[in-house]
C-alpha cells in the first residue's frame, strides 16, 4: 500500500494548495503523553496565536476548513474559522484524520513505557521501520496509509484550497507521503509543533508534493 492510488473519476487540473495544521495545546501535549483515541479539550484558558497564521491562510485562498473528529483538532478548526472570516460558518468533519492509534501506549510518557513492561514493545515500535511493529492494540502501518489514500483522494476530489487540521504522528505521516517517504520512518524524521502548518500542493489526478518546509 505504499503507492499512490490516483481517484479514477477526477481529471487533470489546476494546482491548488493544501494547508497542514496540529491542533492545539492539551494537557497531555504539555506532559508529552502520547494520546490518540483520548477525547480531551485543549488546554483551558490557552487560546491559538493565530495572528501569525492569518496572513499565511489568507493569502492562499482557502475555501474550507476540514477537521478530526478529536475535539482538540475540531475546537482548533473553530479557533481559524474564527480568525478567518472568510471561511464557512462550519468545518467539515473527517474521521480519517483522526491520530494514529497508540494502543497500549496511550497516555504514557516515553519515560514510563521505557520503564514498563511496556518497553520490549515500546522500543519494537520506535523501530518500526526496521520491524514493522505496532503498538498492542494499536494501529498498523498499513492502516495509516490506507487513511492517507483515502485523505488525499478525498480532497483532490474537492478541487479546492484547504485546510485540514489533525494531528502530530498523522500530519507527519501525510507529509512522509507526499515527499516519498515511508509513514513509519517519516514520523521520526519530522517534527511538528501545536498549530504548526505545512503547505502541501496538488492537482487532480497526481500525489500531493511538499510545497515548502514548516511554514509556520
Amino acid at each position: 500500500m505504499d503507492q499512490w492510488e490516483v481517484h479514477p473519476q477526477v481529471n487533470e487540473g489546476e494546482t491548488r494548495t493544501l494547508l497542514l495544521m496540529r491542533h492545539g495545546p492539551t494537557q497531555w501535549n504539555l506532559e508529552h503523553r502520547y494520546n490518540s483515541r483520548t477525547d480531551i479539550s485543549l488546554v483551558l484558558g490557552e487560546s491559538p496565536n493565530l495572528a501569525m497564521h492569518a496572513s499565511v491562510i489568507k493569502k492562499f485562498d482557502v475555501k474550507r476548513i476540514i477537521s478530526s473528529p478529536a475535539k482538540r483538532a475540531v475546537e482548533t478548526a473553530n479557533f481559524v474559522r474564527e480568525v478567518q472570516e472568510f471561511l464557512p460558518n462550519r468545518c467539515n468533519v473527517w474521521p480519517e484524520l483522526h491520530e494514529v492509534d497508540f494502543g497500549n501506549f496511550e497516555g504514557n510518557t516515553k519515560i514510563e513505557l521505557k520503564k514498563s513492561d511496556l518497553a520490549p514493545q515500546y522500543e519494537n515500535w520506535m523501530n518500526s521501520d526496521k520491524t514493522a511493529a505496532i503498538p498492542p492494540s494499536g494501529e498498523s502501518w498499513d492502516s495509516v496509509l490506507s487513511r492517507i489514500n483515502a485523505t488525499f483522494q478525498r480532497v483532490q476530489s474537492l478541487d479546492e484550497n484547504l485546510i485540514l487540521v489533525s494531528h502530530g504522528y498523522f500530519i507527519r505521516c501525510l507529509v512522509s507521503f507526499a515527499v516519498g517517504v515511508r509513514p513509519s520512518k517519516g514520523v521520526r524524521m519530522i517534527s511538528t509543533e501545536n498549530y504548526g502548518l505545512f503547505r502541501l500542493k496538488f492537482s487532480a489526478g497526481s500525489k500531493p508534493k511538499l510545497a515548502s518546509p514548516l511554514i509556520v
